[in-house]
């Protein structure tokens, strides 16, 4: 259900960019995801995504970003992964110099994490409201990177945060 309504909210992004093209931009997205459970240990399995943005002006954009799991990490032989990933985000924006900015999200992310063990897999989706903070810094008028961490969704016995490597192209 959320995967249909961010798919909706990013092909209004497309739309509404399409008359304020400015204000659009997208990248590909890198995440060291780190998957704390409550009974003890972490993952750190590796997630590849996608993320479509629209600054609606120098201090506020929105955000949509969806991914999958690129590689797995293991706790005590079980091997975890976050199979996938969507959300949708506000993005408050405090520009620091002309080529850098810091920023918060907040917003609401769904995801899937698997665990195999010996053959047999399980697995848990859960959805939560995201926040996290970050900073962009530009390398050219069209060209940004950027880092950050998030908080992006909670299960009944774990919690899924990420330390993100963004590119960003502006169109």
């Amino acid at each position: 259900m959320l995967t249909k309504f961010i798919s909706v909210a990013a092909l209004s992004l497309v739309t509404v960019g399409a008359a304020h093209a400015e204000g659009l931009y997208a990248g590909p997205l890198l995440t060291r995801a780190t998957v704390s459970f409550d009974a003890g240990g972490d993952a750190n399995p590796t997630t590849v995504g996608a993320l479509l943005g629209m600054s609606i002006n120098k201090n506020f954009a929105i955000e949509a970003r969806l991914g999958t799991g690129l590689s797995d990490d293991s706790i005590s032989g079980v091997d975890i992964k976050v199979d996938n990933f969507a959300g949708i985000y506000a993005k408050g924006i405090l520009p620091v110099s002309n080529a850098a900015s810091v920023y918060g999200l907040l917003g609401y992310t769904q995801g899937k994490i698997k665990a195999e063990f010996a053959g047999q897999s399980a697995s848990d989706s859960d959805s939560d409201v995201s926040y996290g903070i970050g900073a962009e810094f530009a390398v050219s008028g069209t060209t940004s990177v950027g880092v950050e961490w998030a908080r992006f969704f909670k299960g009944d016995n774990y919690k899924v945060d990420g330390l993100s490597l963004a590119v960003s192209f502006k169109f």
